[in-house]
C-alpha cells in the first residue's frame, strides 16, 4: 500500500480554493500512477483543526469566566439573604435584594466573541 503525501500552502480558506487543490492533487495522483485506480482520498488538515481547537479553548474559557463571575455575584446576593433573614427582614427587603441582584446580573459585560 503506498500513500501519498501533498503539502501545500493556500493564499486563502475559501472552499473553490480548496476544491482546486483536491481537484489537483487527484489528477497529479492519478498522472504519476497511471496504471492505478484512485477511488479514495483521504485529506487530514491538523492546521485547520488546531486553529479551531485553540478558538475553542479560548470561548470555553471565556465561558468559564462568565460563568463564574455570574456564580460569585449570585453567591454573594445569597450571604445577603441570609444575613436578612438573622435581621428580622420584610418581604419588601428581599424583593428589593433580589430586585437589584436581577439589575447587576444585566449589567454583567459578558463577550463571548
Amino acid at each position: 500500500m503506498f500513500y501519498t503525501t501533498s503539502i501545500s500552502i493556500l493564499k486563502n480558506k475559501k472552499q473553490s480554493t480548496y476544491e482546486t487543490l483536491f481537484k489537483e492533487i487527484k489528477k497529479n495522483a492519478n498522472k504519476f500512477r497511471s496504471n492505478t485506480l484512485i477511488t479514495t482520498i483521504n485529506f487530514h488538515c491538523d492546521f485547520e483543526q488546531g486553529e479551531l481547537n485553540e478558538l475553542w479553548g479560548k470561548k470555553k474559557q471565556k465561558i468559564f469566566s462568565a460563568t463564574d463571575e455570574i456564580k460569585i455575584l449570585i453567591e454573594n446576593y445569597k450571604s445577603k439573604e441570609i444575613n436578612l433573614f438573622y435581621n428580622g427582614c420584610n418581604r419588601n427587603e428581599l424583593v428589593k435584594l433580589w430586585k437589584d441582584c436581577l439589575i447587576d446580573l444585566n449589567d454583567i459585560n459578558i463577550n463571548l466573541k
